[in-house]
Parts: structure tokens; sequence; C-alpha cells
């Protein structure tokens, strides 16, 4: 049965999201002494849909930062955004902030150099792209 992480309510198989705070539901509760379940929060990034939220989640754990996902509807209903509905938050700890904008920030960086070099090289031919 899912579980939510922040309010520990327990859902039937399906619910992804829960429907009281918007937490994204695991499959089992996390032990009691993981600080993000009684801790003040922050979010940090919005991300436009699910998959670009566990793709930052993974970035920022793989850094040894810990972090929640906090959605406002159920992507698999509202599976786009429309003025910010459908959003992911993904939220660390308050003392995380700073170092998990900058690993953010360098990732979105070093993704941008990658498709300069991709793109930069490739000029269009005369008549193409009209």
């Amino acid at each position: 049965m899912p579980y939510c992480p922040s309010c520990k309510t327990e859902y039937v198989e399906g619910i992804k999201v829960c429907p009281d705070c918007g937490s994204f539901l695991v499959n089992e509760l996390p032990p009691e002494d993981n600080p993000l379940l009684n801790a003040d929060t922050v979010s940090i990034y919005k991300a436009p849909d699910e998959n670009e939220a566990y793709i930052v989640k993974g970035l920022l754990e793989s850094e040894g930062i810990s972090c929640l996902l906090q959605a406002n509807v159920d992507q698999r209903i509202f599976p786009f955004t429309v003025d910010g509905l459908g959003e992911v938050s993904i939220l660390v700890l308050e003392n995380d902030v700073e170092r998990s904008r900058k690993i953010i920030e360098e990732a979105r960086r070093e993704r941008s150099e990658i498709l300069e070099e991709e793109i930069g090289g490739n000029e269009l031919e005369e008549g193409e792209g009209e």
C-alpha cells in the first residue's frame, strides 16, 4: 500500500499523490529519523513535470542532499502544466538550499555547453528551415 511520507496516511493502490499535501506517495514510510519529515523545508526548484522532478531529485541525492517532491495535482489525471498547475516542487532542508541551487545551476550550465557544442557546428544549409 502506498503512504504519504509527509502526512503518514495510507492510501489504496493506484493513488500516486497525496490529495491533502501534494507529496508523491511511497511504498513504505521512511524511518522516523528522516530529517525532512519533521523539519522546515524550502522549495528550491519547480519542475514542469514529474519526469524532470525525478531527474533533479536524483541529481541532488547523488550529492548527498535529501529532498522531497510535492505536486499540487496527480500527473496521471492532469499530465501537463498550465499556469503552474501540474508543476512539481522539490523541497530541501533550509541548510541545503544554497548548495542545492548551486548544484542545479551547474548542471544547467553543463547541459547548455553540451547543447551549444552539438548545435554550434551544424549550420543550416541554404533553403533549410524556410
